[in-house]
């Protein structure tokens, strides 16, 4: 049961001020409501579907009951841990669209009941497969499929780590399918059988956005009670699972797989008009290949084909470039891929691969595209290395339009090689000719630091004993974490639940306080 919630605003240090409390009865319910609704969002992703913060909630008080019940985006999750839930969830939601958390029977193999029950809360769901318009899976099983082609309001739908041999069993008997007409974005995370023959099996519309994500089949076992997966169809949380969970270690499937994949091949040929090719990375372990249409003309009309990725997850680099390379050769590269965006995001290795592809398409072919523009800091626009495969590049295909744009950013790969050569060649010289005012120096400093961790041991045993008061002007900028999914980037709030008898005062208005739950995330705990 919530209890109390103690708020810890940072201040302009990057610290945390402590102020006084702030009294939950008297804020206005449109502010409860925003606060129950960030709650949703705070727990582990399984835990929206498998135990929704929608029901201790509504049993705290009659004001909190009456909120959390008008709310209906909070009731829209559904959990099919059993038929009644499914009912109560379906009517407090209604009428706005759900979404559909489908585990898999066979997590529950040993218990007889549970497997029961979810089997009638899957049937219970199917009865209504209008209101479905997020659908998301971790085992793809008859239970799943059928959902996914029966939700004719089906907007996105993610299968998480899905193996080739469970998709396979499910689809014997299926050819080529149809999805549902309305579906916007598509979200893959699984091993390259599955992915391909997914490709293969189901025609997928050019309006529909794809993201896929490779991994290998040893990442993809889970705990259902523990694991942070998402239950929910959301791009970031898909990209931690695959960085986290898995990296590819062969290439031969996924070169091969590239090359002869029928449905691969019919989605690459359906970019008809002009189309981007942008090469970047979401992290330092990643490739992603990103198909765009450009404008068609003058008038800047665009093209209706969605985006479509490719992300790829390796733990050397040199691996990583080696992919990228054979990857694009085996591509049945489109004559509308026009235009080559290089981001500053990549890592050097896998930039000169990229350059050593279109050098390779201009030996054995006209000019590869009309545009090529590598993006980078200053440095590495100056790197000798990749100023001398630009101008082989250009003297191949002298056509191919090269543009350089210059971010403002240190580049952290070569910026740490000069550090290190720096470091290494003075490193002797200083330590050998420390003087005793230096040593002096640095214990003192230690000192100061000793007593500054004093002082923030005191200051967390007396955390539970104040409120902020007011808001700070910039605002609180946080990132959701579920279980370490996602790392804080700027500033942090934290929501603990503690005793039942505090009482909090008023803050300077109630503006204030909807603006700083609409700029933030807040982590509860329900003790």
């Amino acid at each position: 049961m919530v209890r109390k919630l103690t708020l810890l605003l940072p201040n302009r240090d990057g610290g945390t001020t402590k102020q006084a409390p702030l009294a939950i009865p008297h804020l206005p319910e449109d502010v409860l409501a925003l606060i129950f609704y960030e709650l949703l969002w705070s727990r582990p992703p399984h835990q929206r579907f498998t135990s929704p913060p929608a029901l201790p909630i509504s049993h705290v008080s009659q004001l909190w009951r009456r909120t959390a019940i008008a709310n209906k985006r909070l009731w829209s999750y559904i959990p099919l841990s059993s038929p009644e839930l499914v009912t109560l969830f379906l009517d407090r939601s209604h009428p706005i669209n759900v979404s559909v958390f489908v585990s898999s029977a066979s997590t529950y193999r040993k218990h007889k009941t549970q497997r029961r029950r979810y089997i009638a809360a899957v049937a219970e769901i199917l009865r209504h497969p209008e209101r479905i318009s997020e659908l998301a899976n971790w085992a793809w099983e008859p239970s799943f499929h059928n959902l996914m082609l029966s939700t004719p309001s089906l907007e996105k739908l993610a299968s998480i780590r899905t193996r080739f041999a469970t998709f396979a069993r499910s689809m014997e008997v299926t050819n080529h399918v149809t999805l549902p007409p309305m579906l916007k974005d598509i979200y893959l995370v699984g091993s390259i059988r599955f992915i391909f023959e997914f490709l293969n099996k189901f025609g997928i519309s050019t309006e529909t956005t794809l993201n896929a994500h490779f991994v290998d089949d040893t990442g993809l076992d889970f705990e259902p009670s523990t694991d942070v997966g998402p239950a929910y169809p959301d791009m970031a949380m898909a990209t931690w699972i695959a960085r986290e969970s898995a990296r590819l270690t062969r290439t031969d499937g996924l070169v091969d797989s590239i090359s002869n994949s029928t449905g691969f091949n019919r989605l690459l040929s359906s970019f008809q008009t002009h189309t981007l090719l942008v090469v970047g990375s979401r992290s330092g372990h990643s490739i992603e290949l990103l198909f765009q249409s450009q404008a068609t003309d003058r008038l800047e009309h665009t093209s209706t084909h969605a985006p479509f990725s490719l992300s790829f997850y390796y733990s050397s680099v040199e691996i990583m470039a080696d992919v990228t390379y054979l990857c694009l050769c085996a591509m049945n590269m489109p004559k509308s891929v026009l235009e080559f965006h290089l981001q500053g995001s990549l890592r050097m290795p896998v930039l000169e691969s990229v350059l050593r592809y279109l050098v390779h398409v201009g030996e054995t072919q006209s000019s590869p595209a009309k545009r090529l523009q590598i993006s980078g800091s200053e440095a590495r626009l100056r790197c000798e290395t990749l100023n001398e495969k630009i101008v082989s590049l250009s003297e191949m295909c002298p056509k191919l339009k090269i543009e350089t744009v210059e971010l403002d950013e240190d580049d952290d790969e070569l910026q740490s090689d000069s550090d290190d050569a720096v470091t290494e060649s003075g490193d002797s010289e200083e330590q050998s000719h420390l003087s005793a005012s230096d040593e002096s120096e640095s214990e003192e400093e230690e000192e100061e630091e000793e007593e500054d961790e004093e002082e923030e041991e005191d200051d967390d045993e007396d955390e539970d004993a104040w409120w902020p008061r007011e808001f700070s002007e910039r605002g609180l900028t946080a990132a959701t974490t579920t279980l370490e999914a996602r790392r804080v980037d700027m500033w942090k709030l934290r929501v603990r639940t503690r005793t039942t008898s505090a009482t909090m005062s008023e803050t300077k208005g109630t503006k204030e306080c909807v603006a700083c739950i609409t700029r933030t995330i807040v982590y509860v705990h329900i003790l």
